[in-house]
C-alpha cells in the first residue's frame, strides 16, 4: 500500500548505507507496521549482519546490492523516511532525520522545503489522520530529529 511518495531519488538511497541498519535490535529507528499492513508483511524482523556484533539491518534489504526486497510493497514507515512522526508532549509532529546523507546535502534547499510543507499538508487531510490515529505505534520518541510542524488532530 504506497501512501507517501518518494521525496528523494532512489540513486541517491541506494548509494548510500545508512537506512534499514541499526546499532540495537530494538531501536527506535526499526519501522512500524500498521495494523492494515501486517496481514501482508507479519513483522520486521531485525538480523544481526554476518561477522558483525553491533550491526543490525532489516531481513528485507539485500545487503549486496543495497535495495529492498519488498520496495512495491514497504511499509509506511518506510515510505515516509527520512521524514518521521515524533509523538511529544501528547502531540504528534512531522520530522526529518538530520542524520540522512540526502537531508544532510539537500535540506536547506527550497525545493526539499516545498517537499516537506507538501509532505506536512498531506499528513493534515482526514484520510491519514485517520490511518495515523488508528496506528499510535508509529509515532515514536525520535532522538536528534529536526520538526517541520505539527499533525493536528
Amino acid at each position: 500500500m504506497e501512501l507517501i511518495i518518494q521525496g528523494i531519488p532512489e540513486e541517491f538511497c541506494l548509494a548510500c548505507k545508512g537506512c534499514c541498519r541499526f546499532s540495537q535490535p530494538q531501536s527506535v529507528w526499526i519501522p512500524r507496521l500498521l495494523q492494515e499492513e501486517v496481514p501482508v508483511l507479519q513483522k520486521i524482523n531485525i538480523i544481526l549482519l554476518p561477522n558483525q556484533t553491533t550491526e543490525y539491518y532489516c531481513e528485507f534489504l539485500d545487503t549486496t546490492t543495497n535495495q529492498c526486497r519488498i520496495y512495491k510493497q514497504r511499509p509506511f514507515d518506510c515510505q515516509l523516511y527520512p521524514f518521521v512522526l515524533l509523538g511529544k508532549d501528547n502531540k504528534v509532529f512531522l520530522a526529518v532525520d538530520p542524520q540522512c546523507l540526502f537531508v544532510q546535502q539537500f535540506g536547506g534547499r527550497l525545493e526539499f522545503e516545498a517537499f516537506s510543507r507538501q509532505l506536512l499538508h498531506y499528513l493534515n487531510t482526514r484520510l491519514l489522520k485517520e490511518i495515523i490515529r488508528r496506528n499510535p505505534q508509529v509515532v515514536q520518541d525520535y532522538p536528534n530529529v529536526k520538526v517541520i510542524g505539527e499533525i493536528i488532530f
